[in-house]
């Protein structure tokens, strides 16, 4: 995990569920650095923090250079499964952050088994494992 090539550290824990079909995550982060990772997970709560989007691994990199270009900067970049992910902030924008994820089958998984999980849930039991 780095940020603009420096290491970084984020460490949360998250729940995973559906909302109208589409997974959502939630986190609580435990600590964060550098001091620019720290400011764009903190803040007040409860809030959307960032919106992810899968796409193909050419497109993802096309996708990620176009924000560079246009100011919306990473601040977070990590390895998830093998592939890359990043955190750009598009606050000033958006309200909110981007995740650029690269669709990969592991993605997809994951997603599918957390979308599973959703189906027939009656809120009787708010929580039920995966897999």
């Amino acid at each position: 995990m780095t940020s603009r090539g420096e290491p970084a550290q984020f460490e949360h824990d998250s729940a995973f569920g559906s909302c109208g079909g589409y997974p959502i995550e939630l986190l609580q982060v435990a600590q964060a650095a550098p001091e620019r990772v720290h400011t764009r997970l903190s803040g007040q709560l409860p809030r959307i923090h960032h919106v992810g989007y899968a796409w193909a691994q050419a497109t993802a990199e096309e996708v990620r250079d176009r924000f560079e270009e246009r100011g919306l900067e990473s601040y977070l970049s990590s390895r998830l499964n093998g592939e890359y992910t990043t955190v750009h902030d598009a606050s000033a924008t958006l309200g909110h952050d981007i995740e650029i994820l690269v669709d990969a089958p592991a993605f997809r998984d994951f997603f599918g088994m957390v979308l599973d999980a959703a189906e027939g849930w009656d809120g009787s039991d708010p929580l039920r494992p995966l897999g």
